[in-house]
């Protein structure tokens, strides 16, 4: 998956960066909306279930940046029960990796999701990933903000790159794209995803073997 994420990923970078440098020499950058005029945002992270886990301060910030707007959770489809799990988001979208055929249907269903609904504002919370920098740049919501990729810094997919501090832990790192400025340690706890008995009942039969 990652050598497939540089070797199309990076090319399809350059080609829409190419069109987006031509398009901001007629439409310069805006900058992020007024909370009060921002009704629906999305946060896209594809890989890693524990970073899913690790990113639920983010999403209580969101919470409290945009609080009239509804959240959707753009994600693959491994890390769909545990995001909806949360219950912090309205809508949740997977994409299917267990074929090519599949994955590139639903990526492409999910550009028509996410334009459709018109996201004010959105997130991209995967680090070096060139898919979700690609998703997010198509799915095009009015703000885009992400981690500055180092490989694709001539690239400006983003209308707010954040860049990303390797010596923060993971949960402050996703904050930082959030938050304005670095919260308070008390609002960096993590947030356990609730269990079902079918959880204990699988804990219960690994145990016993």
């Amino acid at each position: 998956m990652r050598r497939v994420d540089n070797w199309v990923g990076v090319p399809v970078c350059l080609l829409l960066g190419a069109g987006e440098a031509v398009r901001r020499r007629f439409a310069p950058t805006a900058p992020l909306p007024r909370s009060a005029d921002v009704r629906r945002v999305l946060v896209v992270k594809f890989l890693g279930l524990g970073s899913i886990v690790e990113a639920t301060p983010a999403f209580r910030l969101l919470h409290a940046r945009w609080p009239g707007a509804r959240l959707s959770f753009l994600t693959f489809e491994g890390g769909r029960e545990l995001a909806e799990r949360l219950g912090v988001f309205e809508e949740v979208r997977a994409i299917r990796t267990r074929s090519l055929p599949a994955f590139a249907f639903d990526a492409l269903r999910a550009v028509r999701w996410g334009r459709r609904r018109r996201f004010d504002v959105s997130y991209d919370l995967e680090f070096f990933s060139k898919f979700s920098y690609i998703m997010s740049y198509l799915i095009s919501a009015r703000a885009r903000v992400g981690y500055f990729v180092r490989v694709l810094r001539y690239v400006r997919l983003l209308t707010h790159p954040v860049p990303y501090n390797s010596t923060r832990h993971v949960s402050e790192a996703f904050a930082a794209q959030v938050a304005d400025d670095p919260p308070p340690a008390a609002a960096l706890a993590l947030e356990a995803p609730p269990t079902v008995p079918a959880d204990e009942a699988a804990v219960d039969g690994l145990l016993a073997r």
